[in-house]
């Protein structure tokens, strides 16, 4: 999940200051994380049916998708504002993942119970 976070920080961070094609081919790893994962996986149980979201889950989600569609109005000019917004986006998508999981666990116990 940290890799795929990066990752997707890096490409959000990088739109309209380098080409597309170095866009694309950041783009283009995503299919090696997925196919690693897709492997990684194959030998585990089959995952439980998933709980209905609660709303601090969604909370999450919302914050995560707007911090995407603000970040598009912040320009790179330079390598130094664009290491500052992947810093930013890096965290914040961080925070915003860490809670979305939280809340799924919580979730998930509370329906257990």
């Amino acid at each position: 999940m940290l890799v795929l976070l990066a990752l997707i920080t890096t490409i959000i961070a990088l739109l309209n200051f380098v080409s597309w094609s170095v866009i694309l081919g950041l783009s283009a790893l995503l299919v090696p994380l997925g196919l690693w994962y897709y492997l990684a996986s194959r030998g585990k149980p089959a995952p439980r049916p998933a709980p209905s979201h609660s709303g601090p889950y969604m909370i999450y989600v919302i914050l995560l998708v707007l911090v995407m569609q603000f970040s598009r109005f912040w320009e790179v000019e330079s390598w130094g504002e664009a290491g500052a917004k992947w810093l930013v986006l890096f965290v914040v998508f961080g925070i915003c993942l860490a809670g979305m999981r939280a809340a799924a666990r919580k979730n998930r116990a509370q329906q257990g119970v």
